[in-house]
Formats: structure tokens, C-alpha cells, sequence
């Protein structure tokens, strides 16, 4: 399967983001300092060490099943656009849209695409909001 380059083009990288919903529902934790780490096996989308402890974004499923607290479900938008770690402001014109909506964004970067946590009430909201703006003649 060919990939295409990872671009750093704004304006490519808008009109080509195509968010897609995911299904899944996620949810933040502070993993427990006395458990093994997390893995796949875990339903674990990501993890970011913090001072306070390991902060996992967990299936919602996963995390009911470990009996760990949770506040907020949230639903995940993927940008299928090849976005470069190296470019410059997608994150932020992505985060003003949905700020403009009164949606919170908690955006996590992959190697390939970018990631919009969004909570689940809200996530067909900003799912039609990132449509908009990629369709839009002039987003910026």
C-alpha cells in the first residue's frame, strides 16, 4: 500500500484532513502506580507520563472492567490527512473551529494523523464542524 508524504502545507492539510468519527468511547485515567503498565491488551489509545502519574486514554469498556475512575466519555475524530509532526498550525486552526462551537479538544498527534478527543455528546457537533471547515473555499 503506498503512502503519500507527510505534508506541512496548511492549506493542503485543511482541505484534505477528512475527519472521520471513530466508535469507540474513551476515557482519561491516572493508571494505578502499583499495576503493570498499560498495553494493547488494555484498550489503550495513548499514555502521556505526567507528574502526577501515567495519564491513559483507555476504552471506556477497559476501564470499567479494571474498575478505574473516570470523568467524561469522549469519542475520537481521526484526520486522514498526512499531517508532518513538522507542520505548522493545524492543531490550532482545528481547535479554534471547535472552540468557536464550544467544544473542547483534546488533540493527540500520531506519527501519521492527528487525533481530536472530543466529548461524546458533542462529537457529531465536531464532526460536522471539521467537515465545514475542510469544505470551506478559504478556511484560513
Amino acid at each position: 500500500m503506498a503512502t503519500t508524504a507527510p505534508s506541512r502545507d496548511l492549506q493542503h492539510l485543511i482541505s484534505h484532513m477528512h475527519p472521520v468519527l471513530q466508535d469507540e468511547e474513551w476515557v482519561y485515567v491516572t493508571w494505578p502506580s502499583d499495576a503493570p503498565l498499560p498495553g494493547p491488551t488494555h484498550g489503550t489509545f495513548a499514555t502521556v507520563m505526567e507528574p502526577e502519574g501515567l495519564s491513559v486514554v483507555l476504552s471506556r469498556a477497559d476501564a470499567l472492567s479494571l474498575g478505574l475512575q473516570f470523568s467524561g466519555i469522549f469519542q475520537c475524530i481521526t484526520l486522514l490527512v498526512s499531517s508532518s509532526l513538522h507542520a505548522t498550525g493545524l492543531t490550532a486552526v482545528v481547535a479554534t473551529a471547535l472552540a468557536q462551537q464550544q467544544i473542547p479538544a483534546n488533540v493527540i498527534a500520531g506519527h501519521h494523523h492527528d487525533h481530536i478527543l472530543v466529548p461524546q455528546d458533542r462529537a457529531t457537533a465536531a464532526l460536522a464542524c471539521l467537515k465545514s471547515l475542510a469544505e470551506a473555499e478559504n478556511p484560513l
